[in-house]
């Protein structure tokens, strides 16, 4: 993808340490098929905004993690001559397996658009971040029907919102990190039954959250479940991963334990949805519509329709 080739130098964070999303907002507008003029419009206004800036800049000092980024790029590039790229993307997911959220589940996300580009810089650049940024998350939960796990999910909320549990920390990880481990989350963790064969109610779970609260970090919830859904072949043990995945995603989904009343009027098909994705005004939402269009192509729910509606109106 010769567009890319613009933005391949650009640092993989921003900000002291948030994810740089402009590759995988190209390669979804890219794969959505918008107009490269548009694509080049949006992503230099990214770049104004997050002020993002290219690590071949010897003027501006880069960071221990921007360095090894570097390094590891180069050494996954070297591999790929000798070994092919599957192999290579195969062992570095198995190696770093369970904590699927880490850096708020952009590794693996950023990994499935890389390989969708089929470049092998941003594979290379996207296996490196993935190693970079993993930290290693082994939870324990019970397994529960899967026509349940809306309300197992409320009960767990309100579980928590009678402890008054607080979390001083702006940090999404570090969050993350102090609510899996309070008694009250750590003791009732739960996943699907025969999970492989639950990934419809996974999916029509999330998105329904999604509409209750419009919340941000269920939206990751969903990009991540479509980003695991096209790696799931690399997986030695993909039972585990998705196990790992939905309790991780219940610790998230306890951010926000709110509730809305919502009712989305589905006014665009797919076709419209995708007429107005160059309006819109994040790189998440235009990362969201990508995923729910490939979802839909997969998985038969008018909540994915419901979703796309909410956000392109």
């Amino acid at each position: 993808m010769k567009l890319l080739k613009a933005y391949e130098a650009y640092s993989p964070i921003y900000r002291g340490g948030l994810t740089n999303h402009l590759p995988m907002m190209v390669i979804a507008l890219y794969e959505l098929g918008i107009d490269e003029e548009q694509i080049e419009e949006i992503a230099n206004t990214y770049i104004d905004k997050t002020h993002i800036y290219e690590l071949s800049d010897k003027k501006i000092p880069k960071t221990r993690f921007e360095n090894k980024f570097v390094e590891r790029t180069n050494f996954y590039l070297s591999e790929f001559k000798t070994q092919g790229k599957e192999p290579i993307i195969k062992r570095v997911l198995n190696k770093y397996n369970y904590g699927v959220c880490s850096a708020l589940f952009h590794g693996v996300i950023r990994l499935h658009y890389a390989i969708i580009s089929k470049d092998d810089l941003q594979i290379a650049q996207a296996l490196a971040y993935h190693e970079l940024s993993y930290d290693h998350y082994e939870l324990s939960g019970r397994y529960v029907d899967k026509d349940v796990l809306k309300y197992e999910l409320k009960k767990l909320q309100r579980q928590v919102k009678m402890k008054e549990i607080k979390i001083s920390t702006n940090s999404s990880m570090v969050r993350f990190e102090q609510l899996k481990d309070t008694p009250i989350v750590k003791n009732n963790l739960f996943y699907p039954s025969r999970i492989e064969d639950s990934k419809k109610e996974i999916l029509e779970f999330l998105l329904t959250r999604y509409l209750e609260t419009e919340d941000f970090y269920n939206l990751h919830l969903i990009t991540s479940f479509e980003a695991l859904e096209a790696l799931q072949d690399y997986y030695e043990d993909y039972e585990t991963i998705l196990k790992q995945f939905f309790m991780q995603a219940i610790v998230f989904l306890l951010f926000n334990l709110n509730d809305y009343d919502y009712d989305v009027e589905v006014e665009l098909d797919w076709d419209g949805i995708i007429s107005e994705v160059a309006n819109l005004k994040t790189a998440h939402e235009i990362k969201l519509i990508f995923t729910l269009h490939n979802l839909s192509k997969k998985y038969k729910t008018k909540r994915l329709l419901e979703v796309a509606n909410l956000i392109v109106i």
